[in-house]
C-alpha cells in the first residue's frame, strides 16, 4: 500500500502511517522546509525507511496520476483558499478505487461523496 500524506507537519502522523504498512511506501509533504527536515529525523529514529518527505503544495503534488492507494490530510483543509481544487488534486494522485481521508476542525460542513462511476 502506497499513503500519501498531504500537510505532514510534524510527520508524526505519517511516521505511524509507516509503521502500520511496513511493506508499503508513505510520502509526506509539507510546505514548511523546516517541518521537512524535522520529520526526517523523526523517521530515522523511529526506524521508518519506508516512509519519505518533501516540499510540496497540495495544489500541484508532484507526482505521477494514480500513485496512491490512500491519501490524507490532517487539519490541512480548514486552510485552503481552494479547497475543490486541492481534492482534485488529491483524486489525481489517488489510484482507482483508492481512499481519500481528511480530518479538519473546520464546522462549516462541507461533505464530499464519491461519485458512482
Amino acid at each position: 500500500m502506497n499513503v500519501l500524506d498531504c500537510g505532514c507537519g510534524p510527520g508524526s502522523i505519517t511516521v505511524g502511517f509507516a509503521q502500520i504498512v511496513a511493506l508499503g511506501r508513505v510520502v509526506g509533504v509539507d510546505l514548511n522546509e523546516d517541518d521537512i527536515r524535522r520529520v526526517e529525523e523523526l523517521a530515522r529514529i523511529v526506524e521508518t525507511p519506508n516512509a519519505t518527505f518533501r516540499s510540496a503544495d497540495i495544489y500541484t503534488l508532484p507526482f505521477a496520476d494514480e500513485s496512491f492507494d490512500a491519501v490524507f490530510a490532517h487539519g490541512v483543509m480548514e486552510h485552503l483558499a481552494e479547497l475543490d481544487a486541492a481534492i482534485r488534486e488529491m483524486v489525481r494522485v489517488l489510484k482507482p478505487g483508492g481512499l481519500i481521508g481528511a480530518r479538519s476542525s473546520d464546522h462549516d460542513g462541507h461533505i464530499y461523496f464519491p461519485q458512482d462511476s
